[in-house]
């Protein structure tokens, strides 16, 4: 029986600024001498902060420059500025690391699976950057999921928005991290609004988009008009849609505004831990 002997994950950039663009392919050689290439994301695009994080975590452990019309806009340093950030990382002759990493985190939320292939989203450390729809033979899939620490969860197919202040940020993110750790994908600003994008727009794509609007109420958040706008937003979509869509969250003692007095909150007052099992068990 024929076995997985190298896995290796490449990157074949066409262009850098704040993003990197990439196509994201794995070359995987088995036993018998055969070897398949797989498309893991194609046109892709990513923080390079966490590009860079692919990349110490060995997702990515090698570097090509793409060729295509698109790569009129590549910078001539992009590749060499890359490699020097890889020089850590070694190919893996023998496969794939089979010992369990605690800072290792990667999350398939699996969609459907056929005798030749699983459908799945992918989440990596937590962060908003998820790929959706993929497609991955399942030879390849099956010895992944043994031979690795993936965690494997059922995808919940919505999104959440969370609304907050500024000044609640940290409690926000975490919230964001937990929501996407449990299979979840959280709609935060940061990871949603990128330089030169409308904040308007993309949070009124995000209020239409999402299943749930978490609101952080804070003595900050409930006197902050941007939060009141979004707070406002959310009570008129639950209006439209007839079911609950906004989830308070009370994170300090304050005067909770009068439209959502009579709604129950999630309580973080006690405690970070009670307040996330009830955001969890209400979704």
């Amino acid at each position: 029986m024929k076995r997985l002997t190298c896995f290796i994950g490449k990157a074949k950039i066409s262009q850098r600024d704040t993003h990197t663009y990439f196509d994201w392919v794995f070359d995987a050689e088995y036993s018998d001498g055969e070897k398949k290439e797989f498309v893991f994301a194609k046109d892709y695009q990513i923080g390079n902060i966490y590009f860079e994080e692919l990349m110490r975590r060995h997702l990515i452990i090698a570097v090509e420059e793409k060729v295509s019309p698109e790569s009129k806009y590549l910078k001539k340093d992009v590749i060499k500025s890359v490699k020097k950030r890889l020089k850590h990382i070694k190919e893996f002759p023998d496969g794939i690391e089979s010992k369990p990493r605690d800072d290792f985190f990667l999350q398939l939320n699996i969609i459907t699976f056929t005798k030749d292939f699983v459908i799945f989203d992918f989440a990596f450390t937590g962060f908003k950057y998820i790929i959706r729809n993929i497609e991955m033979p399942i030879e390849l899939y099956n010895e992944l999921s043994e031979r690795s620490c993936l965690k494997l969860r059922f995808s919940k197919d919505f999104q959440v928005f969370i609304s907050h202040a500024f000044e609640n940020k940290p409690i926000a993110k975490k919230i964001a991290e937990d929501l996407t750790n449990n299979g979840y994908r959280a709609w935060f600003d940061e990871w949603e609004i990128k330089v030169g994008d409308s904040i308007v727009e993309k949070i009124n794509e995000g209020i239409k988009d999402t299943a749930f609007m978490i609101v952080l109420f804070s003595r900050c958040s409930v006197e902050k008009s941007w939060v009141k706008k979004e707070m406002n937003a959310g009570f008129v979509e639950e209006l439209k849609r007839k079911k609950i869509y906004v989830l308070p969250a009370l994170i300090e003692d304050c005067d909770i505004p009068p439209l959502f007095s009579d709604k129950r909150y999630a309580d973080f007052t006690v405690s970070y831990e009670l307040g996330i099992n009830e955001i969890l068990k209400s979704l």
